[in-house]
């Protein structure tokens, strides 16, 4: 796209799926959502069945209430990573990773980012992180 003589790049990402009408929003989301994750295809169709579906929808349930009682819990983890500075051949500052502690184990929020969002529950995270960070 052209704007005042600058290029922006306009990134368009579809999902769709077919079938029984019964919770064909939630296929379709989790269409567009494999559409938006992966760069190189810019569609993706959910043609899973409902059995495989409604897994999903227990195993975001269930991260869901892992990350409420993390929270609860003060679970919710802050980790540094450091950028480094080529020019100043240095770390020149930090950015903060959110991580959930499940007693001796460390969980990346691969695992539960999307059911916290499903959730309503991003916002508290964000929330929570910023306390222990500031």
């Amino acid at each position: 796209m052209l704007c005042h003589d600058l290029h922006f790049p306009v990134v368009l990402a579809f999902g769709c799926t077919s079938g029984d009408p019964q919770n064909c929003l939630s296929r379709a989301d989790y269409a567009l959502m494999q559409a938006i994750a992966d760069p190189l295809k810019k569609y993706y169709e959910y043609t899973g069945t409902e059995k495989e579906m409604q897994s999903r929808t227990s195993q975001n349930l269930e991260w869901a209430g892992r990350v409420q009682t993390a929270l609860r819990e003060s679970r919710i983890v802050p980790f540094f990573q450091g950028i480094y500075d080529n020019n100043a051949c240095r770390i020149s500052k930090y950015e903060c990773l959110v991580r959930m502690r499940d007693h001796d184990k460390i969980i990346s929020p691969f695992q539960f980012l999307e059911a916290a969002e499903k959730s309503g529950q991003l916002k508290i995270i964000t929330g929570a992180l910023i306390r222990r960070t500031i």
